[in-house]
């Protein structure tokens, strides 16, 4: 269990139809920050406006293969929207 895990909010509120989906990772994504690293498996709860919620386990992955170009995060925080791609 981390304590140290930040999730910034999600505003407005993801809308999602009955038995539809919705990719996480549009609009740039939901950001998590906190001491994890690939290979760990993390609690995500997704809480619903009826009150209900929905547990399960996420891998923490790679940013590789079909995951290649989902982070967007970067390591400083004034880094330019126009960096260079070529970093790995």
């Amino acid at each position: 269990t981390w304590t140290d895990l930040t999730i910034a909010d999600v505003s407005p509120a993801i809308a999602i139809r009955p038995r539809g989906y919705v990719d996480l990772t549009d609009d740039g994504g939901v950001k998590v920050t906190g001491d994890f690293e690939a290979g760990d498996m993390m609690t995500l709860t997704l809480s619903f406006s009826t009150g209900q919620s929905t547990t399960m386990e996420v891998p923490v992955v790679f940013a590789c293969d079909e995951f290649t170009d989902l982070d967007t995060s970067t390591d400083d925080a004034s880094a330019s929207d126009d960096a260079s791609d070529d970093a790995s």
